[in-house]
This record gives structure tokens, sequence and C-alpha cells, in this order.
């Protein structure tokens, strides 16, 4: 027979050690989770041994991936769209979309730049070589061939489920 309380009330019943699941993953985003689904995040949620921050699953992982892979075919739509639909769902997805985003503005911004620089020093330098100045405003395009060679690392660095940052990328969207 079970001894009554001395206070006169039943303490809850205990709950075993194992009653999750082993491998149970908490939603993406929670307080449980370990990852605030909006930043700041960390100095080492983005570099080397960055996985271990994000704990992504495999779903995530290809999510982000075709995030920059979408970037690299569409701009910035498909950032735009997956960002939107998953921005409350997982941080992961959140902060590589959002980066996306932030690139490509950015290097929207840096290639406008370097054509108005270019084209103004194509034009003087055609002035004194005859036209063959001009060639200097393709020069204008390698940010663009920078972003693509960037994102291109960034779609390895999300399906290996690490954080990666673009260089010179302006944070306009947070």
């Amino acid at each position: 027979m079970a001894h009554p309380h001395p206070h006169g009330h039943v303490p809850p019943p205990q709950q075993p050690a194992h009653a999750q699941p082993p491998f149970h993953r908490p939603p993406p985003g929670s307080a449980r989770a370990g990852v605030p689904l909006t930043g700041p995040h960390p100095v080492g949620a983005h570099g080397p041994g960055s996985a271990r921050y994000w704990q992504a699953d495999p779903d995530e992982r290809q999510m982000a991936m075709f995030v920059h892979l979408g970037a690299l075919l569409t701009g910035f739509i498909v950032p735009l769209v997956l960002f939107v639909l998953k921005k409350d769902e997982s941080p992961f997805i959140r902060d590589h979309a959002r980066h996306a985003l932030n690139a490509q503005i950015s290097y929207l911004l840096w290639t406008i730049a370097g054509f108005i620089v270019s084209g103004i020093l194509g034009f003087v330098l055609a002035l004194v070589t005859f036209g063959l100045g001009f060639v200097i405003v393709y020069a204008a395009l390698l940010p663009l061939l920078a972003l693509a060679a960037f994102e291109i690392i960034a779609c390895v660095k999300a399906n290996e489920g690490a954080g990666y940052r673009i260089p010179l990328v302006i944070e306009f969207i947070r």
C-alpha cells in the first residue's frame, strides 16, 4: 500500500528519461532547437564547422541548396519565393535565402557601379586609343562572374549543412 504524501497532495508521476525518441529533432526555430529563427547568429554560424550549429536535416539542406542554384538560374526570383515560403519554418533556409537575396541586390548594385565607372573610363580611353578603350566596359561584368562562383560555393556549403557568407554583400534584408 502506498503511503500518502505528508502535505496532502500526490506528486505527478515521473516521466521516464527515454520518453522522446532517441533521434527526435525539435521543430526548427523553437527554443529547444537552440537556433533562433532570426539572427543575430554567433560568429561561428558561418564558416568551417558551422554545420554543428545549424543541425539542418537533409530536406533543409536540399532546399537551401536550391536557393543558391535558383539564384544562379533566375536571379532573385527563386531566393525571394523560398524566403517568403520558408522564412518561418527553418532558420537554416531563412538564412541562406536571405543572404542569397542580399547577394543578388548587392552584386546588381556593384555591376551598375562598374558599368558607370568603366563607361566613363572606357570613353576617356576610347578618345586616346581611337575606340579600343571601350573594351574596358566588359570589366563591369566581373562582379556577375564573381557572384556566379560564390553562389556555386554557397550551393555546396548549403548541401553540406554549413552556413556561408558571400563576400561584399550589403545586408538589405535582415
